[in-house]
């Protein structure tokens, strides 16, 4: 997990690592979250960055997020962050005991 602040104050983070879902070398970015008042500072690009920079520092060769498909801003975001879809698409997460109806596209690079 990795935060970023401005003012003192939390305006993002992130989470990542070893992908939950896979064996092998892919990572995944498990979430990402920037504050409505940071949105177009470029904070997002710099927090990705570090995210994939950690990432390949500790030997993944790929990485993937998943990516709710309507959220039209976040996928262009990470396209021009050079993130990709793949085709993959999931609409139920199953974790914990929960059931998630979700629409999601999987997204990837290497790093």
């Amino acid at each position: 997990m990795i935060v970023a602040t401005a003012n003192d104050a939390l305006v993002a983070f992130a989470g990542f690592g070893g992908a939950r879902d896979e064996v092998g070398t892919g990572a995944e970015l498990y979430m990402i979250y920037v504050s409505p008042s940071a949105w177009g500072t470029g904070v997002a690009g710099q927090l990705l960055a570090t995210c994939v920079e950690s990432l390949s520092r500790s030997g993944y060769r790929d990485a993937f997020l998943w990516v709710l498909r309507h959220n039209v801003r976040a996928r262009h975001f990470y396209e021009r962050e050079g993130w990709k879809h793949e085709g993959e698409r999931r609409d139920t997460i199953r974790e914990n005991g929960f059931t998630l109806d979700l629409d999601e596209l999987r997204y990837v690079r290497a790093l």
